[in-house]
């Protein structure tokens, strides 16, 4: 088991989505709706480019 640190921030989407959109549409969702921060935008694009190859 592990922890999670306490400045650990989580975001949720609340409205569906549908996941065989694959993750790059998935990663356009999230920075266009939710309006996340540069730094972040930065390190989810970092993760997407990663799990992609």
């Amino acid at each position: 088991m592990f922890r999670l640190g306490a400045d650990l921030k989580v975001y949720l989407h609340r409205e569906p989505i549908d996941f065989r959109a694959g993750i790059n549409s998935l990663a356009v969702l999230v920075q266009e709706t939710m309006a996340l921060d540069r730094l972040l935008r930065r390190f989810l694009r970092s993760a997407i480019a990663v799990a992609t190859g």
